[in-house]
């Protein structure tokens, strides 16, 4: 008796164990619950690929797009050593970065990714997690040479579904730059809405209608400013050139009557 006893204690402490790990498990590692939140980017951690390019629609781009001005690459540590990383390397002053293609529907996102720099001078715009086609869009930079940082910034998308790409990046529109960035774990995660006094937040719909009237896209103001251009042609033509009296054009001189001997036929011709 006393030995089935012992064996049903034994049975029991072995299966409060099992409940007791489990348990730990899950609340050490939340994001394997049903409820993580998911990362819409594909292949955000980069480790699907092989050489410089990962998978997933990963892809560069630069203003200026030459090896001896903008590289890039793909950094496998060793022997699974940690994270793979992407590194964007401006040689020369440039708008360079990495980019992925995305399609958000209607709500709140924070996207982020760790990020470091080296050599980044402070004076134009540095590392960076940005928002394209816009550009505009863009996270807490970094400058000099630091260590690893979460780069964030929180995005909201109205009315109707929108394609962005996100950009690890160094430099941005008329702010060229140089130096290197480092770039792993990029995240895109859907929110209820940005955390208390979170910033920078943008809504994407407010930035694309103020970007449709922007002179360099063809605004109203350039189209008054070619008016008035036009308006001050017109006018110094009429100064200079209205006073003087515009003679008329001398009539044709009537034409010369003669008569064909051998024909006996009238025939005209014309008086030089």
């Amino acid at each position: 008796m006393n030995q089935v006893r012992a064996q049903g204690k034994i049975r029991w402490f072995g299966g409060a164990l099992v409940i007791c790990t489990v348990a730990i498990l899950t609340f050490a590692n939340p994001s394997r619950g049903a409820d993580a939140p998911k990362n819409l980017i594909p292949n955000g951690d980069f480790s699907l690929g092989g050489g410089d390019f990962p998978e997933g629609g990963w892809h560069t781009e630069a203003w200026l797009n030459e090896p001896d001005k903008f590289q890039s690459h793909r950094i496998v540590p060793p022997n699974g050593g940690g994270p793979v990383q992407l590194e964007v390397v401006a040689l020369k002053e440039d708008d360079a970065r990495w980019q992925v293609p995305i399609t958000l529907a209607p709500g709140w996102y924070e996207i982020s990714a760790d990020a470091r720099a080296e050599d980044i001078p402070a004076d134009k715009d540095g590392a960076s997690v940005s928002v394209f086609p816009e550009g505009v869009i863009m996270s807490p930079q970094l400058h000099g040479t630091t260590g690893w940082q979460r780069l964030r910034l929180y995005l909201k998308v109205s009315d109707h579904p929108a394609d962005i790409e996100v950009a690890l990046r160094i430099g941005g529109f008329g702010s060229l730059n140089t130096g290197r960035a480092f770039f792993k774990n990029a995240a895109v995660y859907q929110i209820p809405g940005p955390p208390p006094s979170a910033t920078p937040t943008f809504d994407l719909s407010q930035v694309r209608k103020g970007l449709e009237y922007h002179p360099a896209n063809g605004s109203s103001v350039s189209v008054v400013f070619t008016f008035i251009l036009l308006a001050g042609a017109a006018a110094w033509g009429w100064w200079m050139f209205g006073d003087q009296e515009i003679l008329p054009a001398p009539p044709p001189k009537p034409a010369e009557v003669r008569v064909d001997r051998k024909s006996n036929k009238p025939q005209r011709k014309a008086r030089s």
